[in-house]
């Protein structure tokens, strides 16, 4: 009898023991449940109609495209913060250099006399002043004439004189056959007209092709000394002082004197010829120096002018044109 009693205690306890852990899995089922539900409504809240869905692509879209042109912005500051800063050791450079010329400068400056002579030549629209100039000069020079004579040369100051008054008359005559334009004096430099920056990007490109400003304005300068050394050999012409020049020389020098530079186009003007080109160094007689020579006539700088001499046959010229 107590056999059967302790068993029946021991499946009570069992069947208790069963309830508690299956109330237990219940519980842990409903809120597993809960969660779950939880969940499908947050998910549900997110959710994007359909006939509202190409508003939000669209967005997105634009965010993406922004966020894509910030990387891009910031990629190039980043380069141009990185060549700055290559460019600083350079600038420093620069800034010591420009010191230490500031220094050269106010040393020469604080050294110098209290009165320089003008090396400017004389400008050519003041031919009075060197009218002036000149006879001041012949006066000075007939008073070192005249002092020569009290010291007892007369015979050889007059036979001078007379040498200097038999040129005199031949190139007063010559300047009457010619006309008053070619007794007119040319000035004593060559115009010498540079290009500036803004006038050399505005040239077509097949015209300036890869000419640079630096060999633009170097070839101004060689072509004005070609024009200064050529205006020597005429004002020899005109003055009749061909003496010392070969016959072959001085007929082409004459033919040059009246076939040019009697022009209207190269009267009182500077100019050289194209044959002067095989000795220049920034222009020469190539490709590029007649790049070099049309860029300078599309810009006004030179003024082309033909003739025909007997002992050259067809030649060019070009005018120096001065700046307005």
């Amino acid at each position: 009898m107590e056999a059967l009693r302790a068993s029946a205690s021991t499946f009570q306890d069992d069947l208790l023991d069963e309830n508690c852990s299956s109330s237990s899995s219940f519980s842990n089922m409903t809120q597993a449940f809960s969660q779950r539900i939880s969940e499908l409504q947050q998910l549900v809240c997110f959710r994007v109609e359909d006939s509202v869905k190409h508003i939000f692509v669209r967005d997105i879209q634009g965010i993406e495209a922004s966020v894509r042109a910030l990387e891009q912005l910031f990629d190039e500051l980043r380069q141009r913060t990185q060549q700055e800063m290559a460019s600083v050791p350079k600038a420093r450079a620069l800034l010591q250099a420009a010191e230490l010329q500031q220094q050269h400068l106010q040393q020469i400056s604080s050294n110098l006399p209290q009165h320089l002579p003008s090396t400017c030549p004389a400008p050519a629209a003041a031919p009075a002043a060197a009218a002036a100039a000149h006879q001041q000069g012949a006066a000075v020079k007939q008073q070192g004439a005249a002092g020569t004579a009290v010291l007892g040369v007369r015979g050889a100051t007059s036979t001078a004189a007379a040498a200097d008054d038999a040129r005199g008359s031949k190139a007063a005559d010559k300047r009457r056959k010619d006309g008053p334009a070619a007794a007119r004096p040319a000035p004593a430099a060559a115009p010498r007209w540079y290009v500036t920056a803004a006038e050399l990007a505005s040239v077509p490109s097949y015209i300036k092709g890869r000419l640079t400003l630096e060999k633009v304005n170097a070839a101004v300068d060689e072509l004005a000394g070609f024009a200064e050394a050529c205006a020597k050999a005429m004002a020899s012409v005109a003055r009749n002082q061909l003496a010392r020049v070969g016959a072959e020389e001085r007929i082409r020098l004459q033919e040059l004197y009246h076939s040019i530079a009697n022009k209207d186009a190269a009267k009182g003007r500077f100019w050289f010829l194209e044959n002067d080109l095989r000795a220049g160094t920034a222009v020469k007689m190539d490709k590029s120096g007649k790049s070099m020579l049309m860029l300078l006539r599309h810009l006004g700088r030179l003024q082309e002018v033909r003739a025909v001499l007997e002992s050259m046959g067809s030649v060019t010229a070009y005018v120096l044109q001065a700046q307005a």
